[in-house]
């Protein structure tokens, strides 16, 4: 017999995975998670419901054209920095504007108040549209409601007249539209 430092069973101890792993679909911090780093630690979540300022759930992008310096951002990791940017640059228009919806929203889980949701980029969109039954089912589970046939907005900024939508039904093609007058969906996105 080997000592204990040398024993099978410590070793395959090491590659049993803990039974509290985040995954893709779960329920967290007041969203369903949509993207997990590489420590599966951290990541992305949406939120439950399509957001609305109480009249209805349709938001145009920013209310004017003109380039927004910095809100081009498409990579997962910029919807955050993108919706700033928006924010920072936003023109006053005819109803609710898309990037103010997900920065005004917040949840409370278990007495904490969860903030810091964003406008998601093209590419963290896009996860919305992948794993679309996954947050479905989640939303649901958990008080909200299912992501739309329609159209929602990205924070990615395709040029100075126009940012980039997704159709999150059928083959969830991305187009550009023209920002200032076009209302369409909101999901909010956060990290965590």
């Amino acid at each position: 017999m080997g000592n204990d430092d040398d024993s099978p069973a410590e070793d395959n101890q090491e590659n049993i995975p803990e039974n509290n792993a985040l995954e893709i679909g779960d329920y967290h911090e007041g969203g369903v998670i949509i993207y997990l780093d590489a420590t599966g630690e951290h990541g992305l979540v949406c939120s439950i419901t399509d957001l609305t300022d109480g009249n209805t759930y349709y938001a145009i992008w920013n209310g004017g054209v003109g380039d927004i310096p910095g809100a081009d951002g498409t990579e997962i990791g910029t919807g955050k920095q993108n919706t700033i940017d928006i924010l920072n640059g936003y023109i006053q228009g005819n109803g609710p504007n898309a990037a103010g919806l997900c920065a005004y929203y917040s949840v409370i889980i278990d007495g904490e108040r969860k903030d810091g949701w964003f406008l998601p980029s093209k590419d963290e969109l896009n996860l919305l549209f992948i794993h679309k039954d996954l947050i479905n089912a989640t939303a649901v589970a958990n008080g909200g409601t299912e992501i739309g046939s329609e159209r929602y907005w990205s924070s990615s900024e395709y040029d100075a007249d126009y940012a980039w939508k997704q159709a999150l039904y059928d083959n969830g093609g991305q187009y550009s539209y023209w920002k200032p007058t076009y209302p369409d969906r909101v999901r909010a996105v956060r990290e965590f």
